[in-house]
């Protein structure tokens, strides 16, 4: 057979095995994308939810019992699909070991899962710590920090 009849033979399915492997890229990084914009739609609600009970207790009023159930089982059917590993296994943890009673742990535990949302969303060696994002939502932080500290 003639080189050139082998050169294009050779030229045309390595084109071909690029465009394939392109297209698959592509489509690859679409459903990244679409996974991202959904894990990034319920770790929004797992803040909102925090905030929620943050604001219940600023005001001092008790949260609304099947609200709260609600929204947590959403977040979790939705964790289970969509979240990375760590946030899974920490709002588990944190779902497992909290108590009205242990208002203080429970700030804690939230706060480990906060940090492992924030990871998952792209800030690996993030440097936020309690002070940073329990502040935001707790305008009388400072006055629980300590309680805080002495559960490490």
């Amino acid at each position: 057979m003639d080189t050139a009849l082998w050169v294009a033979i050779i030229t045309s399915a390595l084109a071909g095995i690029g465009w394939l492997f392109k297209n698959e890229k592509e489509k690859r990084h679409d459903v990244e994308k679409q996974l991202s914009e959904k894990k990034y739609e319920v770790y929004i609600a797992a803040i909102e939810l925090f905030a929620y009970w943050v604001n219940c207790s600023r005001l001092n009023i008790a949260p609304d019992l099947n609200e709260t159930a609600d929204r947590v089982i959403s977040i979790s059917k939705e964790l289970i699909i969509y979240g990375s590993d760590p946030v899974l296994k920490k709002f588990s943890f944190y779902r497992q070991n909290v108590s009205p009673q242990e208002p203080i742990k429970a700030l804690k535990l939230y706060y480990d899962v906060m940090i492992e949302i924030r990871r998952d969303m792209g800030h690996r060696k993030t440097i936020a710590n309690e002070d940073d994002l329990l502040g935001m939502f707790i305008s009388d932080y400072k006055e629980l920090r300590d309680q805080i500290i002495a559960m490490r």
